[in-house]
């Protein structure tokens, strides 16, 4: 309640983390129940589709799903998209091959506001004045930045899209008792963070500013290459087995960030970066990339 948010507030005044205090005898007679505004039930939506079979030599299993998830803060959700095949033959009496293939793409509907953000929220502020508009300065509180809570919910966009590509292959040749096989694999990901705060946010509008936003942007590559020699025998009660293997390994990443301030339209969203003046956008990138190369073995 307001009379309890008051009290906690008045509480920091001695611990000397604020200088503000309420007077607890002249509280405004509304409260606003934060809760009920930014939080709301959050269904699930989860489709799964597979089929499997193959003959005799050759075996398949593929699978596609959609999963839908709404946060229990308004204007926030998770969407996944996702397929994955399987199919392993066999060539021939010596040779045998296998692919694995999962693809995935999500999109996050992000937000600035924390659950613990809402509970704390002051609940003598009201979310719109009298003219319909947001708040943007509260009632004698020492909240002098323009926060809204309700407002940056529902005006400011935070999307992130990743992208993920795992695919596998393999070749097997079974040589008496020898069995050689060597594996080709890729990590492909990518990833996107797109924010944009219009003008009409209550804190630009306190501030005078105009639009900003920024595009954060991830991709990494990762391949794996292993070869392996086995070999196994039995003497009578007696049994050896020897491994041997050579893996070449390597992965890169790379990250450009564009972000850019005093954006003279809402319009646009993040695709209107270019439209901020030369002195206001700003641009980063980084590059990193690894390698490795191993010898194993092993003797039973």
């Amino acid at each position: 309640t307001g009379t309890e948010y008051a009290n906690w507030r008045n509480s920091k005044v001695a611990a000397g983390s604020t200088t503000f205090q309420f007077d607890l005898n002249n509280l405004p007679g509304e409260e606003t129940n934060w809760q009920d505004i930014l939080i709301h039930d959050a269904p699930m939506t989860d489709y799964q589709l597979s089929a499997s079979g193959g003959s005799e030599n050759t075996q398949y299993y593929i699978s596609a799903g959609y999963l839908s998830q709404d946060g229990i803060v308004k204007n926030t959700d998770f969407e996944r998209y996702s397929m994955r095949a399987n199919i392993d033959t066999r060539l021939s009496k010596i040779f045998k091959t296998g692919v694995n293939i999962s693809l995935s793409r999500t999109n996050s509907n992000n937000n600035n506001i924390s659950f613990n953000g809402i509970l704390q929220e002051d609940p003598l502020k009201p979310a719109y004045d009298e003219d319909g508009n947001y708040t943007i300065n509260n009632f004698g509180f020492d909240n002098k930045n323009g926060s809204n809570l309700l407002a940056a919910n529902e005006l400011i966009d935070n999307e992130t899209i990743k992208s993920r590509v795992l695919a596998n292959t393999y070749v097997q040749a079974e040589l008496g008792k020898f069995i050689w096989k060597s594996t080709f694999g890729g990590d492909f990901s990518f990833a996107r963070i797109n924010e944009f705060t219009p003008s009409t946010y209550t804190v630009n509008i306190l501030q005078n500013r105009l639009a900003e936003g920024s595009i954060d942007q991830d991709t990494s590559v990762g391949l794996l290459n292993e070869n392996t020699l086995n070999y196994s025998e039995t003497f009578g009660n007696h049994s050896i087995s020897a491994l041997g293997g050579i893996t070449f390994q390597t992965s890169t990443s790379e990250s450009t960030m564009q972000k850019g301030k005093e954006i003279p339209s809402d319009g646009g969203g993040v695709y209107g970066l270019g439209l901020a003046p030369q002195d206001q956008i700003s641009m980063s990138s980084g590059y990193s990339e690894n390698s490795m190369f191993s010898l194993l073995g092993r003797l039973n």
